[in-house]
């Protein structure tokens, strides 16, 4: 799929298995996978399959689905042993809003106490520089089973 940037899409690529993921949770509507540029440990994307760049481009029941799946990676972040005291739910919807792929995604983010400036850091260095902090997938795959493990057994995909 190419998105309007004139690029293949990233997510694309990995929703459809030609790129590298570490996979949280899939269902025939979305996937959640680990952020290869984390700004914190557990930082995960809910991606819908449909390729859609706004927010609004998507039905009504895949966006709640979309927010209810990351509400529950969000519990089960807090569950794992990875833990966290908040979390962010972002989504960054144009490119006038920092979203750098141009393809729906949640980010959620946990968050711990006294967090604040390793956080700043990460997104000043993501924002600003080639050289972001980028994770290995040997440890992105370790915390996606952790999460996977807490997962709630059953996520209710969109009627």
């Amino acid at each position: 799929m190419t998105c309007s940037i004139g690029k293949a899409c990233v997510f694309c690529e990995i929703i459809a298995g030609r790129s590298p993921k570490s996979l949280v949770y899939e269902d025939d509507n979305l996937l959640v996978v680990m952020d290869i540029h984390p700004l914190s440990e557990g930082h995960c994307l809910v991606i819908p399959r449909q390729h859609s760049e706004r927010v609004h481009e998507l039905a009504p029941r895949l966006r709640a689905h979309l927010f209810e799946v990351g509400v529950q990676v969000r519990c089960a972040i807090t569950a794992s042993a990875l833990a966290c005291d908040d979390a962010n739910f972002i989504v960054n919807d144009g490119c006038h809003a920092n979203q750098e792929v141009p393809h729906v995604h949640l980010h959620v983010i946990p968050r711990r106490k006294r967090d604040h400036l390793r956080i700043l850091k990460r997104m000043l260095r993501k924002a600003f520089a080639s050289w972001a902090h980028q994770a290995g997938y040997d440890q992105l795959d370790r915390q996606a089973s952790l999460i996977r493990r807490a997962l709630p057994e059953i996520i209710q995909a969109p009627n």
